[in-house]
């Protein structure tokens, strides 16, 4: 069943680190794009849009390095639901707004794509957390090739799955005018 928590950590942190990369091409615009969302302090925004890359990237590294650590699972669950928090706010509000959570290579909005995305991620991680203790994503190298070859095919498929979902619910539910 750890197999199950691998695929689900690994896919995680790929998405994660993806979209931190992909961000700090979009430095500016992500940093803009806190400031606009009006959930933090004006003063404070811009610097937390520049660090969010940064949190990204290392959360995926710790993800994948210490999964069996529960504060690992924690850090991960606050950001998600972070995330989630942002996008429950554009759909409260019934704005889709461009959100740059993917940098400028895939057009990302907020709203009900990144909600379901976000609680996708979470589902992702409870395998983690129920088998927190067991497993690191290093242990795949214990398993053979063609395991390997499959966890992460799996995992990547995955990753692929979520952000397609993404896009395919934000352009269901784009505004008739736009």
């Amino acid at each position: 069943m750890y197999v199950l928590g691998l695929i689900f950590s690994i896919s995680v942190s790929f998405l994660f680190i993806f979209s931190g990369f992909l961000k700090l091409f979009a430095w500016k615009e992500s940093a803009v794009f806190m400031e606009k969302i009006d959930i933090i302090p004006k003063k404070i925004a811009r610097p937390i849009g520049l660090l969010i890359p940064f949190v990204e990237i290392a959360v995926a590294v710790l993800l994948l390095v210490a999964s069996n650590n529960i504060l690992v699972f924690i850090l991960t669950a606050i950001l998600i639901v972070v995330l989630i928090s942002i996008n429950f706010k554009a759909v409260l509000e019934k704005k889709q707004t461009d959100c740059f959570c993917l940098g400028k290579l895939i057009n990302t909005k907020t709203g009900y794509g990144g909600l379901v995305q976000c609680f996708l991620l979470l589902l992702s991680i409870i395998p983690s957390f129920l088998f927190s203790g067991t497993f690191t994503a290093f242990d795949i190298l214990n398993l053979e090739s063609i395991q390997i070859l499959t966890i992460l095919a799996t995992s990547i498929l995955w990753t692929i799955s979520l952000i397609t979902i993404r896009k395919v619910i934000e352009i269901l539910y784009a505004p008739a005018n736009g």
